[in-house]
């Protein structure tokens, strides 16, 4: 997911990573300090790092995880986007839905965070894990409940990983494209959740739950009928 700072706010602009495009020559420049551009000053405090360098052009991404995930929730604040108090509450106790393998009430909550915190304008749902973005950033990160994305494994990483004080939950998100119909998205990521074996021996100590689920480009939403727990 990308940001650019526009009128004080940032403003999406692409949805694959939170990154900044630079001449690269800028990275070295000497600026005044009420005068030095927001990514360079984003880059020169340790921030945002150099991912690549393409001809003139760098790319800056942030520097780790944390870095990223409260330039998500910057976003979220900085536009008031936030749950409502109805679906706080149900956020608040998703560990009990997570340990009770209830998976409805996890959907209904995923799109109760989307519904407020997406507008109906916003490509989000054009990309799978900008979605998941949001959802991550949106969840508390607390003793009751700890969040994880694009863990590493052996064979690949995993979208988005929930674990609790008894249960390990893994989700995969696929979502629908004009080649691809709710069906095949589902399919497709149930066979990526058994092929690269994600949350295996990960959390030994933990019930394992893995969950494919499907994200409706055109509905805006997660579809419940299309979710499904892997054994």
């Amino acid at each position: 997911m990308q940001y650019l700072k526009i009128n004080n706010k940032f403003d999406l602009l692409d949805y694959n990573n939170i990154s900044l495009y630079t001449d690269k020559e800028e990275l070295s420049d000497r600026y005044e300090i009420t005068k030095i551009p927001q990514k360079i000053l984003l880059y020169q405090a340790g921030y945002f790092t150099i991912k690549k360098i393409t001809n003139n052009t760098a790319l800056l991404t942030p520097a780790n995880a944390e870095i990223e995930d409260s330039l998500l929730r910057l976003y979220l604040t900085s536009n008031n986007l936030k749950p409502k108090y109805e679906v706080k509450l149900k956020i608040d106790e998703i560990y009990k839905n997570i340990d009770e393998k209830d998976l409805l009430p996890i959907i209904n909550i995923f799109n109760g965070i989307l519904n407020d915190c997406v507008s109906s304008l916003s490509k989000i749902f054009q990309d799978e894990r900008s979605v998941r973005d949001i959802i991550y950033a949106t969840l508390p990160q607390e003793l009751s409940l700890q969040k994880i994305k694009e863990r590493e494994s052996a064979k690949g990483f995993s979208d988005l990983e929930l674990l609790t004080r008894k249960t390990h939950m893994v989700i995969e998100f696929k979502r629908t494209t004009p080649n691809r119909d709710a069906q095949t998205s589902l399919n497709e990521a149930i066979e990526q959740i058994k092929n690269k074996d994600y949350g295996k021996g990960a959390f030994q100590n933990l019930k394992l739950y893995r969950v494919a689920m499907v994200i409706s480009t055109e509905k805006k939403s997660i579809l419940p009928n299309f979710c499904k727990e892997i054994i």
